[in-house]
């Protein structure tokens, strides 16, 4: 496993690179690919991708805190900038939050605009799920199959389900998938 990758000299925690490339590559297309007659201008739908993106990191925080708050318990200044631990689950629900929140302020379909990112999200899950395999996280349980991966720094010499990879097939055939249909959201 690769926790920490180097790019141009520089190294970054593999799972937060791909998570932000997920993102950047994800929403890029979904206002590059915003089709005619679209709910949203493109400065809305900016404006609506740095919202998504802003609370999604404070609901991913959030929600770790909440979750692992006795861990936490005591360090009050600290608990907000520790730069580990981070839960998806929360940025998730924070990311449906603003989207319902945002349309409501612009006066704008909600359904339609989910109808139309939904695709986007399952291909920044793809990507970010490329950091989760080289970082070594998301532990699936012990596996005698010969596609089973040992995650050596994380659970020893055990051979274990890639869970991230089984993710990995899913969201992209999502994608595809649900790319298919794009032409007909409105």
């Amino acid at each position: 496993m690769h926790p920490i990758i180097c790019i141009a000299g520089q190294k970054f925690n593999s799972w937060i690179f791909f998570l932000m490339l997920g993102f950047v590559v994800s929403f890029a297309l979904f206002v590059i690919m915003r089709p005619k007659g679209f709910c949203l201008s493109r400065i809305q739908m900016t404006l609506f991708v740095s919202l998504f993106f802003i609370s999604s990191l404070i609901g991913s925080r959030v929600f770790h805190i909440l979750l692992y708050f006795r861990k936490y318990h005591g360090f009050p200044v600290g608990l907000l900038w520790k730069p580990t631990g981070v839960s998806s689950i929360g940025g998730q629900i924070f990311g449906w939050l603003i989207t319902y929140l945002y349309t409501r302020g612009v006066k704008k379909s909600f359904l339609e605009l989910v109808d139309y990112y939904i695709p986007f999200c399952a291909l920044m899950a793809f990507i970010g799920r490329i950091g989760c395999l080289l970082h070594g996280c998301c532990l699936g349980q012990a596996s005698s199959l010969p596609w089973a991966t040992v995650f050596s720094y994380v659970g020893g010499a055990v051979a274990r389900h890639p869970t991230q990879a089984y993710e990995q097939i899913y969201t992209l055939s999502l994608f595809i998938t649900l790319l298919r249909f794009y032409p007909r959201l409105s």
